[in-house]
């Protein structure tokens, strides 16, 4: 039997963006969603007025389509899968766009199990089972993002950056073989260049604007 084949299977783990835009694919792709939320003002915002009220403020959802509760426990039990949502580029799901994500999973059988359930016409799915490359890619590229809007921030060009971020790049490929070498690892895939890439060049202005209101305050 199909593990996914319980209508009440799936839980979510989170309250901010990406859980929001999670619980929006779920739902899109005709999936209940048991939502785990730590503050019972969102808890009772999500009941009576079917939105978040703190992010993707847009996004309305209709009645039945998740319960919400802030007992973690009771989500889990009732679940036979679990998303623990962390940040992402989560407008872009709300908006509708066509977003290619990644899913990492130890066991590539569950990966696929999970990705046929997120049927959408706007999002597209790869499969890794470098779960922790994935992980360690996630937060090196909010690093390199910042070094990124520094740059900007001093008014350096293109070329400095394009250097900038080959290197960056070179780094994180020595960094992961270091820690968790992966023979299977291709770094130029879209699971480990996508996201550095897009913080560095479209976040950057925002790294940038922290920089120089550091400036201002403290001085060069």
């Amino acid at each position: 039997m199909n593990p996914l084949s319980d209508a009440h299977s799936i839980a979510v783990i989170g309250s901010g963006s990406w859980a929001t835009a999670i619980v929006k694919i779920l739902t899109d792709s005709n999936k209940h969603v048991y939502w785990h939320v730590r503050s019972a003002e969102d808890k009772a915002f999500l009941q009576t007025e079917y939105r978040n009220k703190k992010y993707l403020k847009q996004l309305q959802f209709q009645p039945g389509q998740y319960t919400v509760s802030c007992d973690l426990n009771e989500v889990i039990s009732k679940s036979k899968w679990v998303v623990f949502a962390l940040p992402s580029h989560a407008e872009e799901v709300a908006e509708c766009q066509p977003v290619f994500l990644t899913l990492g999973c130890t066991e590539i059988k569950n990966a696929v199990l999970f990705k046929n359930q997120l049927n959408t016409a706007y999002l597209r799915i790869g499969l890794s089972t470098d779960v922790f490359g994935i992980e360690y890619t996630g937060a090196l590229k909010n690093i390199y993002a910042l070094a990124a809007g520094i740059a900007k921030g001093l008014n350096l060009g293109d070329n400095f950056q394009s250097v900038l971020i080959s290197k960056a790049l070179a780094e994180m490929n020595y960094f992961l073989n270091a820690i968790f070498p992966d023979s299977q690892r291709m770094i130029y895939d879209t699971v480990y260049l996508g996201g550095p890439i897009g913080y560095c060049l479209f976040r950057a202005q925002q790294k940038q604007k922290v920089w120089r209101t550091h400036r201002k305050r403290c001085g060069p």
